[in-house]
């Protein structure tokens, strides 16, 4: 049971044995409006959601209302992706199918046409979903799912002590996670976005992270981010074909039957190589950057040789994901340009630093790890082919970025102590981001369980990248 869950029992049992005529000292709730100058969140009909928007933009559940059917989800008009189905008598397989698209790209007359239509079942209130979790419509939460069983280890503020049962939503670069927990004024560290120090970050919850709300960063990546401003910077999707390498050209062959994927699985799949696809993408120019700051700082030229064949190496790994996102997604899908303003690099050797520590030496160390467990998982020959190949490559990009900080740990040794500190900082914020548990089993596929992604995340800091920190910068670089 969760800390807090203890904490709403104790207050439970407290109400009760005070009937019994038991004296009880007062609790600390209060009769204070929670949440003030409150807002009722409306569907797009108007009908109430049972949610509402405090005056400082928090948003809590107040009331456990059925989901409003009018608009729920975004009709298939059709395109040149897999269609499972045309119309929602089709989806038959669970309750209030609908007929959706998965993605919108708009057409060279500027309509948007939705892709790779597939059935999408919603729940339609909280008796469609577990004990622990909630029904929640989109329109709330601003996802792609038109209503879904989300986390909750609260339904309404009846059941926190401050009575204020708050929504969780925010991208972990690949996704939107969703949650319903009980805000805290002595734990939480924010209640809104803007609460964050940066503009990248999001004020979330995840049930593997500490239970209250804080600034949570995006960390769903394989390799090395293009980080501005503490962000990372990615180009959007559009529809093209001259970035897809054909799965077909694995060597490996095809997935036996059995193993083949469901279509919520494919639907699943395409979204998630696309941000593979995404980052790899933007890593090429997270290299092309680093090329720029070792020439600035007269780097060896066998640093500069392996920073330029890295950046190949990316061009080919983002090849690869838009490949599998074109082929899960069943239509050409391709980056469009990489938006750049601000990216221009730090070119003094403590900006260099910390960016390589950043951005390379925890990250990446720990990207490499993933690739090669979700290799082994993975039932399809082509995916585990291209996971290998991903694996190897950014092990020898992480080994490089390894290589560039001691060379420049050496050349200015009065940077150990910032490069310690720099280093502790950064296993530490990747020791506590949380990773989301997908909605769907695909482990099969390549994509490993968000506990089994934490689990992975924490042997490769302790048994990878702390030792080589301390090795780098002394044993003052270590995690809390």
């Amino acid at each position: 049971m969760h800390p807090r869950s203890l904490l709403t029992l104790k207050l439970l049992l407290l109400a009760a044995i005070a009937a019994e005529g038991c004296d009880v000292a007062p609790t600390t709730a209060t009769a204070t409006e929670p949440c003030p100058g409150a807002e009722s969140l409306l569907s797009p009909g108007g009908l109430p959601t049972g949610f509402e928007r405090c005056a400082d933009g928090a948003v809590n559940r107040v009331e456990a209302l059925a989901v409003p059917a009018d608009g729920l989800g975004h009709a298939c008009t059709g395109g040149t992706g897999a269609m499972e189905c045309s119309n929602d008598n089709a989806c038959t397989d669970g309750p209030r199918g609908q007929c959706v698209g998965d993605w919108t790209e708009a057409d060279d007359t500027g309509e948007a046409r939705r892709y790779s239509c597939v059935c999408q079942y919603h729940c339609e209130d909280d008796s469609d979903c577990e004990a622990d979790e909630a029904c929640v419509s989109s329109w709330v939460t601003d996802t792609h799912i038109p209503a879904f069983c989300a986390m909750a280890e609260c339904r309404t503020g009846e059941d926190c002590p401050e009575r204020e049962c708050g929504l969780s939503a925010y991208s972990d670069g690949c996704d939107v996670g969703v949650s319903l927990l009980c805000r805290d004024a002595e734990t939480d560290t924010c209640r809104v976005d803007e609460d964050c120090p940066k503009a990248s970050q999001s004020c979330g919850w995840d049930y593997q992270s500490p239970e209250f709300f804080a600034c949570q960063t995006p960390n769903c990546a394989i390799g090395r981010p293009l980080l501005v401003e503490g962000g990372p910077r990615l180009a959007h999707a559009t529809s093209r074909a001259d970035w897809s390498e054909a799965a077909s050209a694995s060597p490996d062959g095809a997935p036996d039957a059995a193993d083949a994927p469901n279509d919520a699985q494919r639907a699943a799949l395409a979204v998630h190589w696309r941000a593979v696809a995404a980052a790899e993408h933007a890593s090429i120019g997270s290299f092309a950057r680093f090329t720029l700051q070792l020439l600035a700082l007269g780097a060896p030229s066998e640093l500069l040789f392996d920073t330029q064949t890295a950046a190949a190496d990316e061009v080919r790994h983002a090849r690869i994901a838009y490949g599998f996102a074109s082929r899960y997604a069943g239509v050409a899908v391709g980056p469009g340009p990489l938006p750049l303003h601000g990216a221009m690099p730090a070119l003094d050797a403590p900006g260099v630093l910390a960016g390589l520590i950043d951005e390379a030496c925890v990250g990446e160390t720990v990207g490499a790890a993933e690739a090669g467990a979700a290799a082994a998982a993975c039932r399809d020959p082509q995916v585990r082919s291209a996971l290998l190949s991903i694996a190897t490559d950014e092990s020898r990009h992480a080994a490089l970025a390894w290589r560039a900080v001691q060379w420049l740990v050496n050349a200015h040794p009065e940077l150990r102590a910032f490069a310690a500190e720099r280093f502790t900082t950064a296993v530490s914020a990747l020791r506590s981001a949380p990773c989301r548990v997908p909605a769907l089993d695909l482990a099969a596929h390549g994509v490993l369980a968000g506990q089994e992604k934490q689990r992975l995340r924490e042997a490769a800091l302790r048994e990878v990248v702390e030792p080589l920190g301390a090795a780098c910068f002394g044993p003052a670089a270590t995690s809390a």
